[in-house]
């Protein structure tokens, strides 16, 4: 009671004292810093509290001065205090500090690991700092990451992601993104359990399992890439990765994901993934468009055998059944079987718009059937099912008869150009 009379006192004197003074180092300053100090020899949390509120407030040329010493009196006090409750006052009281020694640019982030340390521990923090803390702790000063602070930016990202709306939310999506890459591929290994693994798997998913959520995040992921050209390719590369992972790659914005790559790496894997992206959405002109470019970009053989049978299964889905059948006949050294299986489609497909005639119908049948027949003499697999159903659509004895229809004769058929006998 004494002492804190003595303080109201001190400051009602100091006050008086320095009206109309204009000399910043009077000697009442001088009385109210040397108060100060001894509050903070005898490590009195309250005393000192309001002392340096005093200091600051009447005598502002000290305040870079005291600010060193009350943020390390604090560090002290709170590294001793058993009082939960005092403590947390003390934290919000340091934090307070190191907010006055930014003001002055006075803060080094040397700090920072101790300071988002602190903040952790402290019901009142700031979620933005103590963001802005470990973003700079992960980024700037990885070699003094552990797993418990590599942990509390995660957990704290996602909260700031759950909390906020619009661009800021997309803004936090982008980097649990981004960071969840970067913690697992660039920051000491090591330091990264397998339990602390699952956990940030677990939050990662959380945000990247609903393709409603990551298509919204997308647009401003694509406006905010970054100016250097390898590390925009890798944000894209995550991006589209999450669509594929999450099997959303019928969605617009994957194929806008798709062109951004695609403008810094024309690749034939890019365009494979575009032709699956509009065969998935029905726009098989698109589709084999994009296979064309595929093709051109890549010269090996077995490569060159795959975009044939895509290219063959987009001519039979666009109802191109002859350019289908032409592309199914081709020889392949290592899809032979899906080749003809396609050809074979073809042929059954094409019920009226090239084969006219009932003669020429019964040809086109019976061709099929051929065309399987051959398929096994080369020991080529065609599927069970295909094969039942050429078997049920040939032509009887009698229909046979009726169209003069005769064993080991020459037929030959309009629709494909070619001859064949009839077995």
């Amino acid at each position: 009671m004494r002492s804190s009379l003595f303080l109201v006192v001190l400051g009602i004197h100091f006050s008086l004292s320095l009206y109309g003074q204009k000399v910043p180092h009077s000697e009442e300053c001088k009385e109210l810093n040397s108060s100060f100090k001894t509050s903070l020899s005898k490590k009195d949390f309250h005393q000192s509290a309001i002392l340096f509120n005093s200091v600051v407030s009447s005598c502002p040329e000290e305040e870079s001065s005291v600010l060193p010493m009350y943020l390390a009196f604090l560090k002290k006090q709170i590294s001793s205090q058993q009082n939960l409750s005092l403590k947390e006052q003390m934290i919000d009281s340091l934090e307070r500090i190191y907010l006055r020694l930014e003001a002055k640019q006075l803060y080094s982030t040397s700090e920072d690991i101790q300071r988002a340390t602190y903040l952790m521990n402290s019901p009142n923090s700031s979620n933005l700092k103590l963001d802005e803390l470990l973003n700079r702790i992960i980024h700037s000063h990885p070699e003094g990451c552990s797993e418990t602070l590599i942990m509390m930016y995660y957990i704290n990202l996602n909260a700031l992601y759950s909390s906020r709306q619009g661009d800021l939310k997309h803004e936090f999506w982008k980097r649990m993104v981004n960071d969840y890459y970067y913690i697992l591929n660039t920051l000491s290994t090591p330091i990264i359990s397998p339990e602390t693994q699952k956990t940030l798997n677990l939050y990662y998913s959380n945000i990247t399992s609903k393709c409603s959520s990551i298509a919204e995040s997308t647009p401003y992921c694509i406006s905010t890439l970054s100016s250097d050209d390898k590390k925009r390719a890798s944000e894209l590369n995550y991006y589209i990765s999450i669509y594929e992972k999450a099997g959303c790659i019928n969605a617009p914005q994957y194929n806008q994901l798709l062109d951004s790559l695609n403008a810094l790496d024309f690749s034939n894997y890019i365009f494979l993934k575009k032709a699956t992206y509009y065969r998935l959405n029905k726009d098989y002109s698109k589709e084999f468009s994009a296979l064309y470019f595929a093709k051109n970009a890549n010269s090996d053989a077995h490569f060159t055998d795959s975009i044939q049978l895509l290219e063959a299964r987009c001519m039979l889905n666009m109802g191109n059944y002859s350019e289908a059948f032409n592309l199914g006949i081709k020889s392949s050294s290592t899809f032979p079987s899906e080749l003809r299986e396609i050809a074979i489609q073809a042929v059954l497909s094409e019920n009226g718009s090239c084969v006219q005639d009932e003669k020429q119908k019964t040809f086109n049948l019976i061709y099929a059937l051929v065309l399987i027949m051959d398929a096994k003499r080369s020991k080529l697999t065609i599927s069970a099912t295909l094969e039942d159903t050429v078997s049920k659509q040939q032509p009887s004895a009698e229909k046979r008869q009726q169209l003069e229809i005769i064993s080991g004769q020459t037929a030959y058929l309009e629709c494909w150009q070619i001859s064949f006998k009839i077995p």
